[in-house]
Protein backbone atom coordinates (compact mmCIF):
# COMPACT_ATOMS: atom_id res chain seq x y z
CA UNK A 1 0.00 0.00 0.00
CA UNK A 2 1.04 3.43 -0.80
CA UNK A 3 2.50 5.10 1.81
CA UNK A 4 1.53 8.26 1.20
CA UNK A 5 -1.93 7.28 0.76
CA UNK A 6 -2.13 6.31 4.12
CA UNK A 7 -0.44 9.73 5.49
CA UNK A 8 -3.27 11.42 4.10
CA UNK A 9 -6.26 8.98 5.02
CA UNK A 10 -4.01 9.13 8.73
CA UNK A 11 -4.31 13.29 8.32
CA UNK A 12 -7.73 12.94 7.80
CA UNK A 13 -8.60 10.75 10.16
CA UNK A 14 -7.30 13.01 13.25
CA UNK A 15 -8.68 16.47 11.92
CA UNK A 16 -12.01 14.95 11.54
CA UNK A 17 -11.49 13.89 15.46
CA UNK A 18 -10.11 17.08 16.84
CA UNK A 19 -12.69 18.56 15.29
CA UNK A 20 -15.25 16.35 16.80
CA UNK A 21 -13.38 16.37 20.60
CA UNK A 22 -13.44 20.70 19.15
CA UNK A 23 -17.13 20.95 19.92
CA UNK A 24 -16.95 19.65 23.71
CA UNK A 25 -15.98 22.10 26.60
CA UNK A 26 -13.88 19.87 28.39
CA UNK A 27 -10.55 20.43 30.35
CA UNK A 28 -8.75 18.37 28.36
CA UNK A 29 -9.90 19.77 24.79
CA UNK A 30 -7.79 23.05 25.53
CA UNK A 31 -4.57 20.38 25.30
CA UNK A 32 -6.16 19.94 21.70
CA UNK A 33 -6.74 23.57 20.73
CA UNK A 34 -3.25 24.44 21.77
CA UNK A 35 -1.60 22.08 18.94
CA UNK A 36 -3.67 23.96 16.69
CA UNK A 37 -1.72 26.60 15.31
CA UNK A 38 -3.11 26.97 11.98
CA UNK A 39 -6.72 27.04 13.33
CA UNK A 40 -8.11 24.41 11.61
CA UNK A 41 -10.08 22.78 14.06
CA UNK A 42 -13.99 24.26 13.46
CA UNK A 43 -16.22 24.55 16.14
CA UNK A 44 -19.47 24.78 15.41
CA UNK A 45 -22.59 26.75 17.57
CA UNK A 46 -25.38 27.06 15.52
CA UNK A 47 -27.64 25.63 18.28
CA UNK A 48 -25.31 27.24 21.13
CA UNK A 49 -24.88 28.23 24.01
CA UNK A 50 -28.82 28.22 24.36
CA UNK A 51 -30.89 27.90 21.13
CA UNK A 52 -34.21 29.88 21.02
CA UNK A 53 -37.01 27.41 21.59
CA UNK A 54 -40.15 29.86 21.74
CA UNK A 55 -41.77 31.81 18.80
CA UNK A 56 -43.27 34.93 19.50
CA UNK A 57 -46.61 36.26 17.61
CA UNK A 58 -47.68 40.20 17.41
CA UNK A 59 -51.19 40.73 17.81
CA UNK A 60 -53.32 43.43 17.20
CA UNK A 61 -57.16 44.34 17.25
CA UNK A 62 -58.88 47.19 16.87
CA UNK A 63 -62.29 49.55 18.65
CA UNK A 64 -64.48 51.37 16.47
CA UNK A 65 -66.26 54.25 17.33
CA UNK A 66 -69.02 52.02 18.63
CA UNK A 67 -67.02 50.74 21.00
CA UNK A 68 -66.65 47.84 19.15
CA UNK A 69 -63.85 45.36 19.22
CA UNK A 70 -62.72 42.77 16.45
CA UNK A 71 -60.55 39.85 16.99
CA UNK A 72 -56.74 39.94 17.25
CA UNK A 73 -54.97 39.65 13.58
CA UNK A 74 -51.61 38.43 13.84
CA UNK A 75 -48.71 40.23 12.09
CA UNK A 76 -46.59 37.42 11.07
CA UNK A 77 -43.46 37.76 11.86
CA UNK A 78 -41.49 34.89 10.45
CA UNK A 79 -43.23 34.14 7.35
CA UNK A 80 -41.20 32.24 4.13
CA UNK A 81 -41.93 31.94 0.81
CA UNK A 82 -40.51 29.39 -1.87
CA UNK A 83 -39.47 32.37 -3.67
CA UNK A 84 -38.18 33.67 -0.09
CA UNK A 85 -33.85 32.85 -1.20
CA UNK A 86 -34.46 35.09 -4.66
CA UNK A 87 -36.83 37.59 -3.59
CA UNK A 88 -37.42 38.22 0.32
CA UNK A 89 -38.08 42.11 0.19
CA UNK A 90 -40.03 42.01 3.69
CA UNK A 91 -37.24 40.91 5.24
CA UNK A 92 -35.80 43.72 7.06
CA UNK A 93 -39.01 44.77 8.02
CA UNK A 94 -40.24 41.35 9.80
CA UNK A 95 -36.58 40.88 11.68
CA UNK A 96 -37.12 44.77 12.75
CA UNK A 97 -40.89 43.66 14.26
CA UNK A 98 -38.93 40.14 15.27
CA UNK A 99 -36.33 42.24 17.45
CA UNK A 100 -38.74 45.08 18.90
CA UNK A 101 -41.36 41.84 20.01
CA UNK A 102 -38.20 40.31 21.51
CA UNK A 103 -37.53 43.47 23.55
CA UNK A 104 -40.35 44.09 24.58
CA UNK A 105 -40.53 39.76 26.06
CA UNK A 106 -37.05 41.05 27.85
CA UNK A 107 -38.53 44.56 29.21
CA UNK A 108 -41.70 42.96 30.44
CA UNK A 109 -39.70 39.99 32.24
CA UNK A 110 -37.33 41.81 34.36
CA UNK A 111 -37.78 42.27 37.74
CA UNK A 112 -38.16 45.72 37.88
CA UNK A 113 -40.36 46.30 35.69
CA UNK A 114 -43.65 49.29 35.66
CA UNK A 115 -46.32 49.99 33.50
CA UNK A 116 -44.81 53.15 32.71
CA UNK A 117 -41.01 52.46 31.97
CA UNK A 118 -43.17 49.79 29.40
CA UNK A 119 -45.21 52.25 28.12
CA UNK A 120 -42.36 54.81 27.31
CA UNK A 121 -39.60 52.09 25.90
CA UNK A 122 -38.45 51.85 22.61
CA UNK A 123 -39.86 49.18 21.36
CA UNK A 124 -43.37 49.53 22.81
CA UNK A 125 -43.24 53.00 20.37
CA UNK A 126 -42.16 51.26 17.79
CA UNK A 127 -44.29 48.70 17.43
CA UNK A 128 -47.47 50.72 18.13
CA UNK A 129 -46.21 53.54 15.33
CA UNK A 130 -46.39 50.39 12.91
CA UNK A 131 -49.77 49.19 14.11
CA UNK A 132 -50.97 52.16 13.35
CA UNK A 133 -49.38 53.00 10.05
CA UNK A 134 -51.67 49.16 9.09
CA UNK A 135 -54.75 49.93 6.69
CA UNK A 136 -57.81 50.10 8.96
CA UNK A 137 -61.61 50.78 8.77
CA UNK A 138 -62.32 54.18 8.77
CA UNK A 139 -64.32 53.71 11.97
CA UNK A 140 -61.13 53.01 14.09
CA UNK A 141 -61.03 54.94 16.96
CA UNK A 142 -58.18 52.96 18.86
CA UNK A 143 -55.84 49.97 18.84
CA UNK A 144 -54.64 47.44 20.81
CA UNK A 145 -51.76 45.51 20.43
CA UNK A 146 -50.23 41.69 22.91
CA UNK A 147 -47.26 39.26 22.14
CA UNK A 148 -48.06 35.82 22.58
CA UNK A 149 -45.32 33.09 23.48
CA UNK A 150 -45.76 29.97 21.66
CA UNK A 151 -43.27 26.41 22.21
CA UNK A 152 -42.45 26.90 18.87
CA UNK A 153 -42.68 23.76 15.40
CA UNK A 154 -42.83 21.46 18.39
CA UNK A 155 -45.76 22.00 20.39
CA UNK A 156 -45.52 21.18 23.78
CA UNK A 157 -47.84 23.57 25.38
CA UNK A 158 -50.41 26.48 25.24
CA UNK A 159 -49.42 29.63 23.73
CA UNK A 160 -49.37 32.31 26.86
CA UNK A 161 -49.93 36.06 26.63
CA UNK A 162 -46.66 37.88 27.86
CA UNK A 163 -48.16 41.31 27.24
CA UNK A 164 -51.13 43.03 26.38
CA UNK A 165 -51.42 46.66 26.08
CA UNK A 166 -54.11 49.61 26.22
CA UNK A 167 -56.24 50.58 23.68
CA UNK A 168 -54.32 54.11 21.80
CA UNK A 169 -56.02 56.74 20.05
CA UNK A 170 -55.18 56.50 16.45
Amino acid sequence: MNYIFIAVIAFYGIWFLGTICHQFDYKWVAGIRKFDYFRILPRWTFFAPNPGTTDYHLLYRHMDKNDQVSDFKEIPLHDRHASSFIWNASKRSKKVLFDLVQEMNRICNREDVNEAAVKLSFSYICILNFLTKIPKAQDTKSIQFAIVASSGFIEYGEPTLTFCSDFHHV
